[in-house]
Formats: structure tokens, C-alpha cells, sequence
């Protein structure tokens, strides 16, 4: 009886495991792979399953490194190797072996542990050699050169690409011959867009021939569509530098002629990236032609939209054909003031390389100082072992000369005595050392709990601070919030309540996400508490235009700022905000925005309410009021406030934005079904859409049934 209930119990929990297991492996939820996976783990050790206990860890690698705590995925990849014996077993263990060898790599370049990430896909790209995989070595061989290039280490990059290009050749992979030769080009083309030597003119045309045959290859192959675009965008900037470098006007006609062909085909006006390059690339075409007036409009517009500390590199190129084009038209103090910044930026960029390959090449010198070390003690115990041999060898012919023997053995003792006390220090020294290091390494770990705890702490102050999903579907029965920040504590917020009849729906994006969004986000609600405790108090007409001046007259008294600093910084502290207001029996509803859009379906049809371009904060061009729009509603229709987290979360096959277009299609075919499953829409919709891509930002969405 006992040992038909022990299989019984057996039995169950071989089934439990397997259903946590099914559900994590179901699952794109990066928390609830964890919790199922966490499950599974547990039982399977109880079963002492090793084949259900490697499952769950590799779903519970992927769930951490989903949730970008990397170093508890790479604790779980390390013990998976373990189980799978280094790929030391059946070919299937080897490519399970190699396959988590690249997964191993990826979260040490996400941890900046460069020397160990090359490591991992150094034995990776060994077994795939092994295995005669050359479609997946290749892949290995070009992802250890990619790093090098962003650290401006282009020879080092260009090796590992030739490597790979030879492997794509003799294999006959054409497409991956044509991605090989896009990253050989572009790491040529970042190494001598700046140069104007003789050796940067031939290398260039090189890798113009290089990038003329990509295109070709990867045209229709999704998989490689960012390969194909960037040769093409590639292409057109390789003709100018040439016709700058040569003065030839037909190389600059093709330059254009390439932009032309990326603009047509590829060019997505909400992706930031493409605004910025092709804007450089047809500046640049202009002011080699002598146009110089429409590139200064064309560029300083681009600098307003250049986010501050991003895309340094090409501020400083914008900056640099300003001074051109200002020089070229007389206005030489414009031109001065282009330059200094320039060089500003030039010196920020450069330093900020230097300390990237200063702190690469460090790790590296420690490393190898290490293995030095090791291999120098190595040597030293076995020159130590071969003087023993020798001295059992002299104990022979001891016997034939005794006193030969008595001095012999002398000096063994007195050799074994310094080699033991320098063993001995050694070891005291080691014991020290381990001391030491667990002793720094609990230290983190507290102080690491402490810093999770006080965030933690920060997000139930600022949940009890905002709106909460049960005022608004006290206001709007038929309602649903979709809100998750992305680090614990959040810059989105929202708000919602009832002034003199009026019902009040509030969305706001403050600048920045994690504590200094969640710092702006509550003094923004303060701010709005303020306003709206005035206006019950009052019998002041209730728009949103009047609460918007008002939000920013109090956000940049709280910020300290004035007018007279406006001028320093084009992006200045401060938040987006939509606010709609539904006044009692009215028909209909007003809608006011800083920076902010809403939208408003009615019979299927969906209307983007635009708000006025100007921050809450301190702006460049600020208008003097913001605008209140009045809308007509009836029963039925709906209306959304949304933060630019949804829209600009990347994901998709070809890694690009989700777009506020897919949004406002997805409220115009499901505006009619009921709020809560609209959000469960939705987010399955983001989930499927992000992969496994990280959250970008900061999300908030509101929808309601009027």
C-alpha cells in the first residue's frame, strides 16, 4: 500500500511539471515563465528528473534575461552547460551546448563582460565547426566582430569578418556572403568617414564595391532586411564621401540616387534614425552642389528633434555642415557658434570611445595577466616535479658513493623546506584573497536589496499618489487602464475625478522613465490637485487649454525655470500631457494636449486629436496658451489617452516600432467590443509583438465608453 501511494504521489507530480513547464513554454510573459518555471524546477528536483530540471532552466535563463537580470541568467545558461556536458556527449547535446553558448554571450554583452561574451561564442562557433554547421558558424564568427566595431577596434572587427566571409564563400551561402559584406563595408565606412588621406580613398572604393553587391542578394529576404536597408543607406553615404573626396559631381548624383532609392522603398518617418541619416545624407548632397540655404533649415529643424545625449555623432555632423553652410553665406557668427559646438561634441564622442576601448583593453590585460600567472606557477611546480625525479634518480647512485648521497639529500630538504613555506604563504595569501572577495560580494548583494527595496517602496508611494482603475471606472463604467512602467516606478501617469459635474480624464509622459520620471510624475500630480482644488472652489470656465497654462505656470515655478534659460537647451525637464473633459448633459467633449495626442472613435471611423507642440516645461517656441478643442460625442463612441511607450516599443520580424498607425487600426476594429477585453487585446498584441525584446518604455493606455 505504501508504494502504490508513493507512485501515485510520483505520478502527480510528473504531471505538474509538465503542466508548469507547458505553460511557461506557452507563455511571452517574461513573470510568468518565471513563476511556472520556478514551479517545475522544484518538482523536477523532488523526481530528480534531469530532463524536466533542464527545461525548467532554460526557461527560467530566458525569463531573467528578459527581465535584464543578467547575471541570474547567466548563473542558470552555466548550469545548464553543466547538464548538457559542454556539448561533450550526442549531437544533440552539442548543438543544445552551442546554442546556449550564444545565449551565454548575448547577456554578457549586456553586462559589458566583453572578454567572457567572445569566449562563449568562441566555443560556440568550435562546436558549430565541429558539427560542420557553417550557416550558424558564420553567424558566430560575425557576431564576435560586431562588438569590436562599436568599440572602434575596426581591425580586430574586420579579421573576424574576413573570417567569416571566407567561411559564407567556400560554403556557396550567398546571403550570408551579402550580410558579411554589409558589415565589412560599414565598419569600413565608420573607420574613414572622417579621413581625407589617400588610404581612406582607396579603402572607400573598395567598400563601395563590396556594398553595390549586396542589395542584390538580400532584396525579399525579411530575415536580412536591415542588412539590405543599411546597404542601401550605406551606398548613398560611400558616393559622397567620394565625391567630396574626388570632386566629381556624378558621384554625388549617385549618392542621391541611392537616398532616393531608400526614401522610395524603405523610409519610416516615425523611426527617429531614418529622419536623422537621410536628412544628413541630403544636407550634405546639397551644400556639395552650393545650395546652402534650404540644408540650414533642413538641419537646425533636426537638431529640435534630436533627443539630448543620443545620437551624438550625428549632432556633431549637423552641426558641422551648419558651420559649412553659415560660412558659405556670410553669417560668420552663426557659423563660430556651429563650430564650438561641434568640437564639443567631437570631444564628448571621442571620450567616451576612449573610455569604451581603455575599459575593454583593461579587462583584457587583467585577464591575461591572470592566465600569465597561472601559467608561470604551472611551470614552477612542474620544474619542481622534475628536480624530484632527478633527485629519486641520485638516490641510485647514491648507493655507490655515500657521502655523495648524504649531500644530496641535504640539499632535497633544504629545497622541500623553502618550496612547502612558499606553498604555505601562498596559500595563507589565496585564503585572504576568497575572504575578501565573499566579504565585497555580500556587501553588493545588501546594498543591491536595499536599492530594489527603497524602489519598490517608491512604487506603492506613487500608485497611492496617481488615479487608480477604480475612479476611472467609477466615472466611465464601461472603462479599462493599461499601465506597466518599466522600472518599477514610472514617468506615465494618469488621473481621474469630477470637478463642479464635470468629469476630468488626465494621461501625462514626463521627460525620462525609472525614479526621475516617477520625481516628475509626482510633483505633476500635485500640481493638477492644486488646479483642480481651485476650480472647485471658483466659478472659472472648466477647459483643458486654462488647467494646461496652469500645469506649466506651477511645473516650472516647482522646476525653478524661467524664460531667461529657455534659450540654453532645446529639451528641457517637464511632461506631455492630454487631458479630456466631459461636461454634464453637454454633447460633448473637450480635449486639450501639450505634446500629447488622444484619440476618439465614432462609427468605426478613428479621429487623431493633435495637441499643441509645447511641453509642460520650458520650451524654445512657446505659445502663450494652449488650445481647447471641443468634439460632438453620442452614446457609444470611445475615446483614448496613450503615453508613446506603446507606439515605440520595437519588436516584429524586422525589429521596428509597433506605430501609433497599428494603434489607431486595432481601436477601429475593436472599439465596440467591452473596454476589458479591448485591453486584454492589446496586450496580448504587445507581448506577441516585443518577443523577446525588452520593454522600452514607460506604457499607458486609457480607453473609454462615453
Amino acid at each position: 500500500m505504501l508504494i502504490s501511494c508513493s507512485a501515485y504521489a510520483q505520478r502527480d507530480d510528473a504531471a505538474l511539471a509538465d503542466s508548469c513547464l507547458q505553460k511557461a513554454g506557452d507563455s511571452y510573459e517574461a513573470d510568468t515563465v518565471k513563476k511556472y518555471a520556478g514551479i517545475a524546477y522544484s518538482v523536477a528536483q523532488r523526481l530528480d528528473d534531469s530532463e524536466r530540471i533542464r527545461s525548467a532552466i532554460n526557461n527560467l535563463a530566458w525569463a531573467y534575461s528578459e527581465l535584464r537580470m543578467f547575471d541570474s541568467a547567466i548563473v542558470m545558461y552555466q548550469k545548464e552547460l553543466q547538464m548538457v556536458g559542454n556539448g561533450n556527449d550526442s549531437e544533440k547535446n552539442r548543438r543544445t551546448s552551442a546554442l546556449v553558448y550564444c545565449n551565454l554571450g548575448l547577456c554578457y554583452k549586456n553586462t559589458s563582460n566583453y572578454f567572457d561574451m567572445w569566449d562563449c561564442f568562441r566555443k560556440a562557433a568550435d562546436i558549430y565547426t565541429e558539427l560542420k554547421d557553417t550557416s550558424y558558424l558564420c553567424w558566430a564568427t560575425r557576431s564576435m566582430g560586431m562588438p569590436y566595431a562599436q568599440l572602434g577596434m575596426f581591425n580586430s572587427a574586420k579579421q573576424l569578418f574576413y573570417e567569416s566571409l571566407n567561411l559564407s564563400t567556400v560554403s556557396g551561402n550567398a546571403v550570408e556572403s551579402a550580410v558579411t559584406l554589409f558589415h565589412l563595408a560599414d565598419c569600413t565606412l565608420m573607420q574613414y568617414i572622417d579621413s581625407m588621406s589617400n588610404s581612406a580613398l582607396d579603402t572607400l572604393l573598395i567598400a563601395k564595391s563590396q556594398l553595390l553587391s549586396v542589395p542584390p542578394v538580400l532584396e525579399g529576404k525579411p530575415a536580412d532586411y536591415s542588412s539590405y536597408t543599411g546597404s542601401i543607406l550605406d551606398l548613398s553615404k560611400c558616393y559622397i564621401k567620394l565625391a567630396n573626396l574626388m570632386s566629381r559631381k556624378d558621384l554625388a548624383d549617385s549618392s542621391k540616387a541611392w537616398l532616393d532609392i531608400f526614401m522610395d522603398g524603405h523610409y519610416d518617418a516615425d523611426e527617429l534614425w531614418h529622419r536623422v541619416e537621410t536628412t544628413l545624407l541630403k544636407c550634405e548632397i546639397d551644400v556639395f552642389r552650393g545650395n546652402y540655404q534650404q540644408p540650414v533649415r533642413e538641419l537646425e529643424q533636426l537638431l529640435l528633434q534630436i533627443p539630448a545625449d543620443t545620437l551624438t555623432l550625428q549632432s556633431a555632423e549637423a552641426c558641422r555642415m551648419l558651420s559649412i553652410c553659415y560660412n558659405a553665406t556670410g553669417n560668420y557668427k552663426k557659423a563660430y557658434d556651429y563650430t564650438v559646438r561641434f568640437d564639443k561634441l567631437q570631444e564628448n564622442t571621442h571620450s567616451e570611445e576612449a573610455m569604451k576601448r581603455l575599459s575593454n583593453f583593461a579587462a583584457q590585460t587583467r585577464i591575461q595577466r591572470i592566465r600569465n600567472e597561472r601559467q608561470m606557477v604551472q611551470e614552477h611546480v612542474e620544474k619542481e616535479m622534475s628536480r624530484q625525479r632527478s633527485f629519486y634518480i641520485l638516490i641510485g647512485i647514491a648507493f655507490i658513493v655515500v657521502l655523495a648521497v648524504a649531500v644530496i639529500v641535504c640539499m632535497f630538504l633544504v629545497r622541500k623546506r623553502r618550496f612547502n613555506r612558499l606553498l604555505k604563504d601562498a596559500s595563507v595569501k589565496l585564503n585572504q584573497l576568497a575572504n575578501d572577495l565573499a566579504a565585497q560580494r555580500n556587501a553588493e548583494e545588501e546594498a543591491k536589496g536595499i536599492m530594489i527595496g527603497s524602489v519598490e517602496y517608491a512604487s506603492q508611494i506613487q500608485t497611492d499618489t496617481i488615479g487608480s482603475p477604480e475612479k476611472v471606472k467609477e466615472l466611465f463604467p464601461d472603462s479599462f487602464v493599461y499601465y506597466q512602467p518599466r522600472d518599477i516606478v514610472s514617468g506615465d501617469w494618469y488621473y481621474a475625478d469630477i470637478v463642479r459635474g464635470h468629469k476630468l480624464l488626465v494621461g501625462a509622459d514626463c521627460t525620462g522613465h525609472g525614479i526621475p520620471g516617477a520625481m516628475l510624475s509626482i510633483l505633476g500630480v500635485a500640481a493638477l490637485k492644486d488646479i483642480i482644488n481651485k476650480l472647485e472652489s471658483n466659478d472659472a470656465p472648466i477647459l483643458p487649454g486654462e488647467i494646461l497654462d496652469n500645469m506649466r505656470v506651477l511645473v516650472k515655478k516647482s522646476l525653478n525655470k524661467t524664460t531667461e534659460n529657455v534659450s540654453k537647451a532645446n529639451v528641457d525637464d517637464g511632461m506631455d500631457m492630454a487631458i479630456l473633459i466631459f461636461p454634464p448633459d453637454s454633447g460633448a467633449m473637450l480635449f486639450g494636449g501639450a505634446n500629447q495626442s488622444a484619440l476618439f472613435v465614432h462609427n468605426g471611423e478613428v479621429k487623431r486629436l493633435k495637441g499643441d507642440s509645447n511641453p509642460i516645461g520650458n520650451y524654445v517656441r512657446e505659445r502663450e496658451h494652449f488650445t481647447t478643442v471641443e468634439v460632438k460625442i453620442a452614446a457609444g463612441d470611445a475615446a483614448y489617452l496613450l503615453s508613446d511607450g506603446i507606439q515605440d516599443q520595437l519588436g516584429g520580424t524586422e525589429i521596428r516600432k509597433f506605430t501609433l498607425k497599428r494603434i489607431m487600426q486595432m481601436a477601429a476594429d475593436d472599439y465596440k467590443l467591452p473596454m476589458p477585453e479591448q485591453k486584454k487585446r492589446l496586450s496580448a498584441a504587445l507581448d506577441k509583438w516585443a518577443g523577446e525584446l525588452a520593454q522600452v518604455d514607460d506604457r499607458l493606455l486609457i480607453g473609454v465608453r462615453v
